[in-house]
């Protein structure tokens, strides 16, 4: 037992009296051998075991105050990408696999992970297949949009995009770098004549 290991099982049995964490540690210690050999992720997994069997009632309580810390956030990744992360309860996640499995069982040629990522896109946008009606604000140039200048575009919460990308989300409401997500949505603009730059809402 490192030390590493001895701040995961600290973190997996804090919400119990210090009985029950001394019982805990005394179950798993490196004498009875009940961890030899296991994996960091085997002992995440053993810790909550033996908490649960300690004390059911606060084990459940805390998974239940965890669920309202539930969140989401997003960062910029390359390629007109990007990582949206929610912190959600494991059944979201169950769900999702369960369905890209009966998917891929039936036929489609998309990777487990493609199946997953577009299904959570449906269901959060309520449209098969892709995004529309969201508005997002992309901002470049009079030549960008209808000169096919290479002067990059600005997308406010992401950053720059190539002029190409910014193209097909203006021209067509799709990014062509990902046939996965469609849009019908069709723009409008507006302009500020003295940068020549143009707003445009999607």
């Amino acid at each position: 037992m490192n030390e590493w290991r001895a701040t995961l099982v600290v973190k997996e049995t804090i919400c119990l009296s210090a009985g029950d964490r001394a019982a805990v540690d005394e179950e798993l210690a490196a004498e009875t051998g009940t961890l030899d050999g296991a994996s960091d992720k085997a002992v995440v997994a053993a810790v909550p075991a033996a908490a649960y069997r300690r004390d059911p009632a606060s084990v459940a309580k805390r998974a239940a105050r965890a669920v309202g810390e539930r969140c989401v956030s997003l960062r910029p990744a390359p390629d007109t990408m990007t990582y949206l992360t929610a912190l959600l309860p494991v059944a979201t996640y169950a769900a999702l696999a369960r369905d890209a499995d009966t998917a891929r069982s039936a036929g489609d040629d998309r990777s487990r992970g493609q199946v997953m990522a577009d299904t959570l896109v449906e269901r959060v946008t309520g449209t098969p297949g892709g995004i529309t009606g969201v508005e997002i604000q992309l901002v470049m140039t009079d030549r960008t949009l209808l000169q096919a200048d290479a002067e990059p575009a600005r997308l406010p919460g992401y950053g720059t995009i190539p002029a190409a990308a910014a193209r097909d989300l203006a021209l067509t409401g799709k990014n062509s770098t990902d046939d996965a997500l469609t849009s019908g949505t069709s723009g409008s603009d507006t302009g500020n004549p003295e940068t020549g730059t143009q707003d445009l809402n999607l």
